[in-house]
């Protein structure tokens, strides 16, 4: 249930930088948390220069107008470790996919109750969630599964899509997601 609030200086990025950005994050969050591809929630600001307000350096990061304020609330329960991989994690991929220095990534992690969050009709959909552990996550997905999160990251990171003759295969649709990312780059993009 990730909640991620990314806040970005109006006019320093366009359109196709902040879906880097956004897709940098939410790849980070499938790989790091194990949360599933279509738990999808951000709210991108872009503020005006006068309303992002920030030192230009501390604690030896130095800070320019591409710095991004990223805050990020999810339900409690992961360790100290994953939270640590999860902020290197986030920054390593967003400042290799919208090309900024490291240093401009500013995370704040939030962890709440599961019962203080509700996904609609006012209940607390998650009020006894554990979260998921590094070895849940890393069991290898059902074939079903396989195609709903190759078929979700796909149409995050490249647009509308359609399979084409031969590539319906389970085995071929996921190895992971750097073969999602390669095989987005390297094929034509087709509308369903």
């Amino acid at each position: 249930m990730p909640l991620a609030k990314i806040y970005l200086l109006e006019g320093r990025y366009d359109e196709a930088r902040i879906t880097k950005v956004s897709a940098a994050v939410q790849s980070a969050l499938i790989s790091t948390l194990c949360v599933p591809p279509e738990d999808f929630y951000q709210l991108i600001f872009e503020m005006p220069k006068n309303r992002l307000l920030h030192t230009p350096a501390f604690v030896g990061m130095h800070y320019t107008d591409d710095l991004i304020i990223l805050d990020l609330t999810f339900i409690q329960g992961r360790s100290k470790e994953t939270r640590l991989a999860l902020l290197k994690d986030i920054n390593t991929r967003v400042a290799a996919a919208a090309h900024v220095s490291p240093d401009d990534m500013l995370i704040t992690l939030y962890e709440v109750p599961g019962e203080n969050i509700s996904f609609g009709q006012g209940e607390a959909q998650r009020a006894n969630a554990v979260a998921r552990t590094w070895d849940w996550c890393r069991r290898r997905p059902s074939p079903d599964r396989q195609e709903a999160i190759f078929l979700t990251y796909r149409a995050l990171t490249c647009g509308p899509f359609r399979l084409g003759p031969g590539r319906g295969e389970r085995g071929f649709l996921f190895r992971s997601v750097t073969a999602a990312r390669v095989s987005c780059l390297t094929s034509k993009r087709r509308a369903p």
